[in-house]
């Protein structure tokens, strides 16, 4: 899978090089085709010091911190279609199954790394971010892999989408603007809006089920942690709910917007947290011997789906809220980014069968904004 590698930074200064007036260590091979990290690379190397610095990647032989970005949401509902990377057939591209991990089955075939997959409400469309000549755009395309469109262009690496609940926009980051900010589009492409204006990177938006916020991985200004922020849907009220020295991220909403499920980066694996959407109740759902990451409700906040290394590859796996009962869905090949739609709301009960003594499929209450 396209892993970047966070291991340990350590920022040493340098003098300006007449050959190179800005030197990273942030190459492809490192960072596979994850571009946020190459470009907070670049970054720091401009803004921590007045001279040049450069980022030398410190990595330890017991462990590597290991980390993908978030950037799908939860729409309340019976449980639905799963969308999720895997590079079981060469490359990483984007595949669907059913939620017992049933039916799985491959929807893009290009060239391209392929990933980060949003579901929208309705269950019926999905965004995802893919390669084009080294630069990461985000695409839209049907739940059977059919009509794809490109809906970004620009010159900066575009990644992680994530649908608005009514489905009629679509949250993104970018690097466009030389720093990494979250955008928001119409969802055929047109209207980009950047909402997020900071020193420090802003990444990984997931939209709240009620449509009134957003929460992102956040890099405050003079601090070199990462954290967990949110903010309206407009970009205003800029609330950062975790302050852990060291790297929380992945965040996302449960289908009723009490809680908030992420990643802490533990010092030698990324463990996944509970939280509600205060920030306040911090609660460690998975255990320190294994990694775990991208943190995902299932529709009906029954379940939390994540990517486990507890094979030696990373599979997909579901586990109760409180951390037991975990089962894996995939097994083949590395398989990541899920996002979980929701299926189908059963009919409600007709007057023929209220003799019945089965009682009705339980639904999560729609949306209230």
């Amino acid at each position: 899978m396209s892993d970047w590698s966070r291991a340990s930074l350590k920022t040493v200064q340098t003098r300006p090089s007449p050959i190179s007036p800005a030197i990273t260590f942030a190459p492809e091979s490192v960072f596979g085709s994850n571009a946020r990290l190459r470009q907070t690379a670049i970054v720091h190397t401009s803004k921590t010091f007045a001279s040049v610095s450069i980022l030398v990647l410190v990595f330890s032989s017991m462990a590597l911190l290991l980390a993908d970005r978030a950037g799908s949401e939860t729409f309340p509902g019976p449980n639905g279609k799963i969308a999720f990377s895997s590079n079981r057939d060469g490359d990483d591209e984007i595949y669907l199954m059913d939620a017992d991990g049933s039916n799985q089955t491959r929807l893009t075939t290009r060239s391209d790394t392929d990933a980060y997959p949003s579901l929208n409400a309705s269950g019926d469309r999905i965004v995802f971010e893919g390669g084009v000549g080294g630069v990461r755009q985000i695409f839209i395309m049907n739940i059977d892999g059919s009509n794809l469109t490109q809906l970004t262009t620009s010159g900066g690496q575009n990644e992680s989408p994530s649908w608005s609940p009514d489905g009629t926009k679509v949250v993104f980051s970018s690097g466009r603007d030389s720093d990494e900010e979250i955008y928001v589009m119409d969802a055929d492409g047109s209207n980009q809006v950047r909402v997020t204006n900071t020193p420090g990177f802003d990444i990984e938006p997931n939209w709240s089920p009620d449509g009134t916020k957003i929460v992102f991985t956040c890099e405050p200004e003079n601090d070199s942690n990462l954290e967990i922020c949110t903010m309206n849907a407009d970009g205003s009220n800029r609330t950062r709910l975790t302050t852990r020295q060291g790297y929380d991220f992945a965040a996302a909403w449960s289908p009723d917007g009490s809680k908030i499920v992420y990643v802490e980066d533990s010092g030698s694996n990324y463990q996944i947290f509970l939280m509600n959407a205060d920030g306040s109740y911090r609660t460690q759902l998975t255990s320190s011997g294994t990694r775990s990451k991208l943190p995902k409700f299932s529709p009906d906040g029954q379940l939390i789906l994540f990517a486990s290394r507890a094979s030696g590859t990373y599979q997909l796996t579901t586990m109760t809220t409180d951390g037991s009962n975990q089962i894996a869905l995939t097994s083949i090949g590395e398989n990541s980014t899920p996002s979980w739609g929701p299926g189908p709301t059963p009919p409600s009960p007709t007057s023929s069968s209220t003799t019945s003594t089965s009682s009705p499929v339980p639904v999560v209450p729609a949306f209230t904004g």
